[in-house]
Formats: structure tokens, sequence, C-alpha cells
């Protein structure tokens, strides 16, 4: 069990529960995601352990979509100790053909949502090194990214380094640690390694847990070993 109070900060993408209702793009070819990982019916469980292990002033950020981003919203607003510090908007320029918007009757979706929530009082907020980051520039609460290309590990809902990147750079420190409560394939564990950050991440699946090992064996910008317990990622 993970210790009360030891977390600085907590990313989650947890499944949409959309069952068939999304796409994945396999070589520019849009298909409909149809996996088990995302037939999982909601359950905050895992919020409630995240802000049990979180430390007074961190920082957690949970990736959605419309599916479940507003109920996880009402769940965490239901939290006395957690305070709404913003809702960050993630636009994807290459968003899937208007063909499909039409066949499906609504207007092209092109966005997901990233709630950021804080422990109390924030105290880790890193504004400079946000700032520094995208260009000197004040970093507004819309990041412009591509959905996956060059970086694609096989998880149809991974989420781009870019983005993690940013997160973390914003509220947390180096040797700071980082929970990722569904790890997929690894790229909150790639990040933390680029940015000498300790990570702690769970997956239930076999196949995810091995591409995020090697993932992070093939990158070697700093000298980290990794764990697999019990479908989890830790570093040693």
């Amino acid at each position: 069990m993970i210790p009360d109070n030891s977390i600085d900060l907590a990313f989650a993408d947890p499944p949409y529960g959309i069952d068939g209702a999304g796409f994945e793009i396999p070589e520019k070819n849009y298909k409909r995601i149809d996996a088990e990982w995302d037939k999982v019916e909601p359950d905050y469980i895992w919020i409630d352990e995240a802000i049990r292990t979180m430390k007074d002033g961190s920082a957690i950020y949970i990736t959605g979509t419309h599916h479940n981003i507003f109920n996880i919203k009402n769940y965490l607003d239901t939290k006395e100790e957690m305070i709404f510090k913003n809702f960050i908007v993630w636009y994807k320029p290459n968003v899937m053909p208007i063909k499909m918007a039409k066949m499906m009757g609504t207007w092209a979706y092109s966005c997901e949502y990233i709630l950021y929530y804080s422990k109390g009082k924030p105290k880790n907020f890193q504004y400079d090194a946000l700032k520094e980051l995208n260009n000197g520039i004040q970093h507004k609460d819309i990041i412009f990214c591509h959905t996956c290309e060059d970086d694609k590990a096989g998880h149809p809902s991974q989420k781009p380094l870019r983005i993690l990147r940013k997160i973390i750079t914003a509220s947390s420190k180096q040797g700071d640690t980082v929970l990722d409560p569904f790890m997929g394939s690894g790229t909150t564990a790639v990040a933390c390694k680029q940015l000498q950050r300790n990570f702690i991440g769970f997956e239930l699946s076999q196949k995810y847990v091995d591409i995020a090992n090697k993932r992070l064996q093939q990158d070697t910008l700093f000298d980290y070993n990794v764990l697999q317990v019990e479908g989890a990622l830790c570093q040693q």
C-alpha cells in the first residue's frame, strides 16, 4: 500500500467507458475502439486512494472526454479537501475526418479535457518553469497538441509525451514522486524519467506493462531501474 501523504503529484487517464464509441487511428485508417479496458463501469475508489496518498498542497490532473469528465468533477467536488483550480482544454488539430462526424450526427470532436485540482492550497505550482517550457510565454489553459504520432506505443488512448511533460513540469520538482493509477503504455513514466522525477504506476494489462518497460529501457536519458510488481511499474 502506498503510504498516506507521500505523493507530490497525481495524474490519471481513467477509462472513458464509451465501449466502442471512440476511434483509434492505425496508419491513418480510423476504426472503432472495442477493448475490455474501456468497458469498465465508473468506480471512483481510485480517486479516494489518490487523495489519501497525496501530500497537502499537491495536485492531481485527470483527463477525460465529455463522456466521463463531468461525473468525475462532480465526485471531486464532494471532497472538502480538494480545490478545483482549472479545466484545461487539449485541442487536437488532427481530429477524426468530418465524414465521421456527419455519420454520427454531431460536430467533429476536437478536444479532450484535463481537470486540475489541488489538495488544499497548492504549494508546488511551478509557474516560471511552465512559462519557460512555453518559450517564455505565460501558459494559458488551452494546449494545442496533435494526438500521438511519432511516439505512438500501441495504446489507443495514449497521451502525447508533450502533455505529460507540461503537467509534470507545472506541478512538481526534480526528485518528487508522481502517481499514475492507469499507466497504460507508460507515457507518464517516460516523462518522469526525462524530467528526473520518481514515479509509481499501476497497469492491469501485461501487454501494456511490457510496452511501458520497453519504452523506459529505450529512453536512456537517465539511468533508472524498473520493476514489475503485480502489474505495477515502480522505480527502484
